[in-house]
């Protein structure tokens, strides 16, 4: 609370263009109490909170940073803290602080069982009273399934053998576990760790893979250029959310797939501005493609979903995090488009029919151009 309330009274003073001399005078106190607060050395007695607030024009919750878009920011601050720290001595700190600090948030429940679990082995027979206190708090209390899933499965992986039919007994009205399946995850979890976590980081990114080609494959986009606008727009902000934000290396293709396709919709749209400026980030992404060498080690972005999972650019090979090497399931057959040959298409490609005589778009066909390889890879749909 301390750390917040600094931040939001020394915001809140400057916003008012206001001294600490000044607002002390206000409050009735020293100018070093206020400045004291605002490094974060201390806060104020209880009874000077209304006063603030009210002088400022804001709830208390606000004054604290308790606010919902406050608590937002600071699980965004926790997750994005997170990522770098799964499943470490210190990712369990961070995520016992969160625990603490926001006991009724499933997401942070969910995501400290995963660090229970997942964590060092050596430390699972002391934590796992609080293990089962989050699971028991998920199971209880949230109707969320796939956090009750979770709850369930992590449980039955490390619980005593006589412990395990109260967990295997669990199933609601939203779903109902496959016993086997259990059964099965308690076994890797118990005798082949190495396989199983291996196992999660691939199957992650194939059922990522498979969601975008199966959008992209069966929506309706020549008939509803909107409705395809908008499905473009989904796919390429879930892509970028994959990299927490940016365009990880080893989804360029996939990016560049989704946002051609996007550009076509635009131009059926008569959004013709946005659509050449999509074109001229494909540019952009087909000379970044180039530049990297082939045989190098792609990045799939979030390490929380896939590891270190990297894909091999110019084979059709994913590289493990303990080295080994895997085929890629067809449906992960990545190829950068020619953007040249994608533009100049005979067929495939009708969408850029309506702006083939507008400068811009001669002008993107020449950049293109100086960028085109004749590359076996480089197909065209």
């Amino acid at each position: 609370m301390e750390l917040y309330f600094a931040e939001r009274l020394r915001k809140y003073r400057k916003e008012k263009d206001m001294t600490q001399e000044a607002l002390a005078q206000v409050i009735g106190v020293s100018p070093q109490s206020v400045s004291k607060w605002e490094c974060g050395d201390g806060y104020p007695d209880i009874t000077f909170l209304p006063g603030i607030a009210n002088y400022f024009e804001v709830s208390i919750d606000e004054l604290l940073g308790n606010d919902r878009i406050s608590v937002q920011e600071d699980m965004h601050r926790y997750f994005d803290s997170h990522r770098e720290c799964r499943h470490t001595d210190a990712g369990f700190a961070l995520t016992v602080q969160y625990y603490h600090k926001y006991p009724k948030d499933f997401q942070i429940m969910s995501a400290l069982a995963s660090e229970i679990v997942h964590g060092d082995r050596e430390k699972l027979a002391g934590r796992m009273p609080l293990l089962r206190e989050v699971c028991e708090r998920i199971l209880a209390e949230c109707t969320d399934t796939t956090m009750r899933k979770y709850a369930v499965q992590y449980m039955c992986m490390v619980c005593e053998e006589r412990e395990l039919p109260k967990w295997l007994k669990y199933e609601t009205k939203y779903w109902t576990m496959e016993l086997d399946f259990l059964r099965e995850e308690r076994y890797y979890y118990r005798k082949e760790p190495e396989k199983q976590r291996l196992y999660y980081e691939v199957n992650n990114l194939h059922m990522a893979v498979r969601l975008l080609n199966h959008r992209q494959k069966y929506f309706p986009d020549r008939e509803n250029p909107e409705k395809a606008a908008a499905m473009y727009r989904t796919q390429l902000e879930m892509i970028l959310q994959f990299g927490g934000g940016t365009l990880a290396d080893g989804w360029i293709c996939q990016y560049m797939a989704g946002a051609l396709r996007l550009a076509e919709a635009l131009f059926a749209g008569g959004k013709t501005d946005e659509g050449f400026r999509l074109l001229e980030v494909c540019v952009a992404l087909r000379e970044r493609w180039m530049t990297i060498p082939e045989e190098t080690l792609l990045d799939m972005g979030n390490p929380m979903l896939f590891g270190e999972v990297r894909w091999i650019k110019g084979r059709f090979l994913l590289q493990y995090s303990n080295g080994q090497k895997g085929a890629l399931y067809p449906c992960m057959a990545f190829c950068c488009y020619d953007v040249y040959k994608v533009l100049t298409a005979a067929e495939g490609w009708e969408g850029f029919d309506s702006v083939r005589e507008d400068p811009r778009f001669s002008a993107i066909l020449q950049k293109a151009e100086a960028l085109s390889a004749d590359e076996e890879t480089d197909l065209v749909e």
